[in-house]
């Protein structure tokens, strides 16, 4: 049977068409799309249920300043006194390709890795705080010592 040029036309258009869509509805910055937000009560919830947890920093498109508090913020949650006996992972995504603790990767790698557990993924921002499913976004412009950067609780 063969297809006809008019019909192999339009479906390579249809899948322009869908790939196009995919790129410009897909989320800015690799952060949660669509999801629905939760709120911290559930986030520690996620966490505690959570057989891994992932802190990613990233630092696409940050300037220096914002670079520096999204690596201090990584530090001071990775050492958090209730992180200490669950499984952390630490990366970095950079708009390279994405460092983990033993390798490169590619970002659509650590992407994917990250949303087998909770996350707590600390970006460039005005300083908020946003609650998914399973995963904590935290905005920072620059660091102090009111930056949410630890986890005070993980329910037993």
């Amino acid at each position: 049977m063969k297809a006809e040029p008019k019909t192999l036309a339009l479906a390579a258009l249809a899948i322009v068409a869908l790939a196009l869509a995919a790129y410009f509805l897909a989320p800015a910055g690799g952060g949660p799309g669509p999801e629905k937000q939760t709120d911290y009560t559930q986030f520690i919830k996620d966490l505690t249920a959570a057989n891994k947890t992932y802190i990613i920093m990233d630092l696409r498109g940050a300037n220096a300043t914002a670079r520096s508090a999204i690596m201090q913020c990584g530090l001071d949650l990775a050492s958090s006194v209730p992180l200490a006996p669950k499984n952390v992972s630490v990366m970095a995504l950079e708009s390279q390709g994405c460092l983990t603790e033993s390798s490169n990767q590619t970002i659509s790698y650590c992407e994917a890795l990250s949303s087998n557990g909770a996350a707590f993924q600390i970006t460039a921002g005005n300083g908020t705080v946003s609650y998914y499913p399973g995963r904590m976004v935290i905005a920072l412009a620059t660091y102090n010592a009111s930056s949410p950067c630890s986890v005070n609780e993980v329910q037993n």
